[in-house]
Parts: C-alpha cells; sequence; structure tokens
C-alpha cells in the first residue's frame, strides 16, 4: 500500500481513501510542441504535440500513439489551460483556440473574432477553464484561423502551442465506502503486524488478540512510529478492548465497559392486595441506570396494610446484595413518611409498620444499587 505524504514535506497530500490505490502525487500534465504543424484554412484542427514538459500519473496522460490527446487517469475536478501563437497575417479576422472534451465537445475558447490583424504580427489564443474529468476522459488544442490559406502555427518552447491540466486538490471517494478493512500484514494472522496506521479486520484465532476469541474491526493509531494503539470492536457486540504499545512492548488488552439504561418495567405486579393509582398519577414502575442504580417512582394504593406486608417483588438482577436489607422513608397519604424495607436475600419489598387501609404510597426515593 503506497504512503500518504507527510503534509510537512508535501505541497498536496492526498485527502481520500482508495485502499491499496493511493497516487503519491498530484496529477498534472504539461505538453507542446517544438516541430510544425499546418492548420487548415476555417477547419477545427487538433494540435498535435511531440515533446512532454511534465507529466505525473499514476499514469502518463499523454502517449505518442495518441499525440493530441491528454487523458485523465484520476477522476476529479481538473483545470486545463492552453496558448498559442497564430502566424503573422493581414488577412481574415478569427483567430480561435479551444478545449475539446472526447471528441466532441468544446469546453472553452480563446482568441479574437471580427478584429483588424497587422500583417507584422500573430495573435495569441489563451484560456483557463475547470471541469470535472472522468477516467479516459480526453482533451484536445483545437486550432481555427481564416487567413484562407493552411498556416504553420508559430512553435515557441515556451508558450506556443501548449496544452496543460492538473487535478484541483484531490477527488471524493466513492459515496458511503468509508476506509474499508484490509487484511492483516503478512507472517501470519498476527495483532502484534497491526502497527500501519489503519483498520484491519482480525480473524477469530489470531495471534495477541483480545481474550475473547471472535472477529474484530482493528483500528490502529501511529505516532511517531513507536506510539502505537489498537482499538479492536469485537463483530456482532458491543465489546471493545484497547491495549498501547509503549517502551517497546504491548500493554495487555483492556474490555471498555460501555453500559445502557434499562427500560422502565411499569405497573409491576403488587401483592397482597396492593394496587396502582390510576389517572391523573402515574402507576409504580422502576429501571436499571447504565451503572447500576436501580431507580423506582410512582403511587401504589394499599391493600394489607399490616406490618411486614410484601407489596411487591424485585426481580434477579435489580436487587441488593443478598446480605444487605436497605430501608427507605417515602410519602404516603397522611404526609406521615412511611418506611419500606427490601431484602436482598430474595426482592421483597415489604412495610415496616402498619398503615391506612386505602391510602397510598410513593415509591419514590426508592433507589439502590442492584449488586444481585
Amino acid at each position: 500500500m503506497s504512503s500518504i505524504p507527510s503534509p510537512a514535506l508535501n505541497d498536496w497530500v492526498p485527502m481520500w481513501n482508495l485502499g491499496g490505490n493511493i497516487p503519491a502525487t498530484q496529477p498534472y500534465v504539461r505538453v507542446g510542441l517544438v516541430g510544425t504543424q499546418s492548420i487548415p484554412n476555417a477547419t477545427y484542427t487538433a494540435i498535435s504535440f511531440d515533446t512532454v514538459r511534465g507529466d505525473r500519473g499514476p499514469s502518463p496522460h499523454w502517449v505518442s500513439g495518441s499525440p493530441t490527446r491528454l487523458t485523465c487517469q484520476v477522476a476529479g475536478v481538473y483545470i486545463i489551460a492552453w496558448a498559442v501563437q497564430f502566424p503573422a497575417s493581414a488577412t481574415g479576422n478569427t483567430r480561435l483556440a479551444s478545449a475539446r472534451l472526447n471528441g466532441a465537445t468544446q469546453l472553452a475558447y480563446g482568441g479574437q473574432m471580427g478584429l483588424t490583424w497587422l500583417a507584422a504580427a500573430g495573435g495569441m489564443g489563451t484560456d483557463a477553464t475547470l471541469y470535472y474529468l472522468n477516467v479516459g476522459d480526453y482533451i484536445e488544442l483545437m486550432i481555427y484561423h481564416d487567413i484562407g490559406s493552411a498556416q504553420n502555427i508559430t512553435s515557441n518552447q515556451f508558450y506556443s502551442p501548449e496544452l496543460m491540466m492538473a487535478l484541483v486538490g484531490g477527488m471524493q471517494g466513492p459515496p458511503g465506502s468509508g476506509i474499508l478493512d484490509q487484511a492483516l500484514p503478512p507472517s501470519g494472522n498476527n495483532a502484534n503486524n497491526a502497527i500501519a496506521a489503519g483498520f484491519y479486520r482480525l480473524d477469530s484465532g489470531a495471534t495477541n488478540a483480545p481474550p475473547i476469541t471472535a472477529y474484530y474491526h482493528l483500528h490502529v493509531m501511529n505516532m511517531y512510529g513507536n506510539q502505537l494503539r489498537q482499538i479492536a470492536y469485537q463483530i456482532g457486540t458491543e465489546n471493545v478492548f484497547i491495549r498501547r504499545y509503549d517502551t517497546n512492548a504491548w500493554t495487555p488488552w483492556q474490555q471498555q465497559q460501555f453500559t445502557y439504561d434499562a427500560a422502565w418495567v411499569t405497573s409491576p405486579t403488587l401483592q397482597n392486595g396492593w394496587t396502582h393509582y390510576g389517572a391523573p398519577y402515574g402507576p409504580g414502575r422502576y429501571r436499571k441506570t447504565g451503572d447500576g442504580l436501580v431507580v423506582c417512582d410512582g403511587l401504589i394504593l394499599a391493600g394489607t396494610v399490616t406490618s411486614g406486608t410484601v407489596v411487591m417483588t424485585f426481580p434477579a438482577g435489580y436487587r441488593p446484595a443478598s446480605n444487605r436489607q436497605p430501608i427507605f422513608t417515602t410519602a404516603c397519604t397522611t404526609s406521615i413518611a412511611e418506611t419500606l424495607r427490601l431484602d436482598g436475600s430474595n426482592g421483597n419489598l415489604t412495610l415496616s409498620a402498619g398503615h391506612s387501609a386505602g391510602s397510598w404510597i410513593s415509591l419514590t426515593g426508592v433507589t439502590f444499587y442492584a449488586e444481585a
């Protein structure tokens, strides 16, 4: 894979992903005609170039087998420019030079029309344009005059006739392609070999992979060539592992914990005649946050109100440790604080004292960490 040029050492750095095909330089070409070419009267004629001033690919834009053409090698927006000097003649009133696309479309014209010409000096035709070219598109320099007979175009190694084009700034990658995973470098399916910055495919069973045997997307970051970090995303799960390379050794893989709030459990089953309060107040409910905190709210109506009555039971995963029995004080109908006890061994939420029949209790304030 070609390396991306350092922006500290290069004026132009490609800013797109082409897999393993990254041009090392900005594509450009300039050609000229050192020999002579006769241009017929009143006929658009393509200049047949014979000299390359400069041509950087990835492949040549100009070849001797198609001497009139500059052919696009990398798709993108190009600046296209040209210059030509016409022979001195006082005959006729039109001298034109244009860029033609794919043998059919005139992109822009330079030169003069409707003028009186001096026999002592030839006119100039210069111009430039911007145009998006696809790979394989070609540009030709077309010359036209109405002097009345065929004329040899003026040849000068600095300005006539010349045709040039250069890719402007870079090109846009395929929509939605992103950065594609690549196979690990040779020498085995070993994560230690992935040291160049980029994205890799880490196969199941790879050497020096994270502790869970699976397939991974492997992201590698590299600074100064010796400060590396690898992030492995297990395919099909939320598991993420990370490690770094420092002082000539890899640190152990560390799993990153990503937790999410669980959905509310609304109107859970109540026991011993207890019911949920109706509109306009919300029923009892609970949920567990990403860090394991169980939060309750809502109003419930009294059933059996003797001390020790089980009001509801929290399921496994929503209980404190089995040796814990947190006590909660919450509001009730009489505005007198009601006391509730939660048994970590079985998840039962019970009344700690008698309560008035037909009155309500608020579950807001029942909050604890789930440990079992």
